[in-house]
């Protein structure tokens, strides 16, 4: 945030927000294509670069939505722009879990398909399986898990659509004055 913060005062916040959020779509896309067997590393690199974009993203952004408005309502202003930001990200996460709960259904319901006794390597295994209850909950949990981890993936991709698509959405914005990108990245 902090170089963020000074390069708002040098670059167009138009492009930063950009950046930010091509770097965020980046990040999200590749944690869509994670599987059950991801570890720390396969998550760290991801998660940073989406916490580095997130400052690219929120500091100027800020910036930009508060320029021009009065020293006298700038409380109000910031309260106002702070409640809005808590509810998009509120219904945003709403929105997500349901797309997450839909489609692991979907998902296990798909794969459930497969394991029947027609399909050979499940015949196989429940035979050679020592205590056939056991065998069964294992492949359960197996089913399970792989419709989650699925899930996940779908609604990572999800985000990281919607945050690309969002990257044209920036010319919108208007460009603050060149006195107010300095004094609101100094109060950040």
């Amino acid at each position: 945030m902090p170089i963020a913060g000074r390069l708002t005062t040098i670059i167009s916040p138009r492009l930063s927000i950009a950046a930010g959020l091509a770097m965020f779509a980046i990040g999200t896309w590749y944690m869509g294509g994670l599987n059950q067997n991801a570890g720390y590393w396969n998550i760290f690199w991801m998660r940073s670069l989406q916490g580095f974009a997130l400052g690219f993203l929120f500091v100027p952004l800020t910036t930009v939505s508060l320029a021009g408005i009065p020293n006298s309502l700038m409380a109000n202003a910031t309260g106002i722009y702070t409640l809005i930001r808590q509810l998009g990200g509120s219904l945003g996460i709403a929105i997500l879990e349901l797309l997450v709960l839909r489609r692991e259904d979907f998902a296990q319901q798909m794969l459930s398909a497969n394991v029947t006794l027609s399909n050979p390597a499940i015949a196989e295994f429940l035979r050679s399986a020592h205590d056939r209850g056991t065998a069964i909950a294992q492949l359960a949990q197996q089913v399970g898990i792989n419709s989650t981890v699925l899930a996940y993936d779908y609604a990572f991709r999800v985000c990281a659509i919607l945050f690309a698509l969002s990257i044209p959405t920036v010319l919108l914005l208007r460009e603050p004055p060149r006195g107010a990108a300095k004094i609101h990245a100094a109060t950040e």
